[in-house]
């Protein structure tokens, strides 16, 4: 499974990293700290699931949700906030 976690916050992103992990340890995560940088990557890369701050300094979380279902319309969204 590949997974995509954004968060402005790096030790957000690092948190939900590690919980990914405990969960299922043969995951690929992908973890980003920019929208700009997560839509580039996900261009190129189709991933199954998304997990995603919905307040961000660069980009709302639903404008990113948006952008990245035109990407791939299959891929799986989770909103997560602190």
């Amino acid at each position: 499974m590949k997974i995509l976690v954004i968060d402005d916050e790096y030790l957000a992103v690092e948190n939900l990293v590690e919980v990914i992990k405990e969960i299922d340890p043969f995951a690929d995560i992908y973890p980003f700290t920019s929208a700009k940088s997560l839509l580039s990557f996900a261009e190129n890369n189709l991933c199954d699931i998304a997990f995603m701050e919905t307040k961000m300094s660069d980009m709302h979380g639903i404008s990113l949700a948006k952008k990245l279902k035109t990407i791939n319309p299959v891929i799986n969204i989770i909103f997560v906030t602190s």
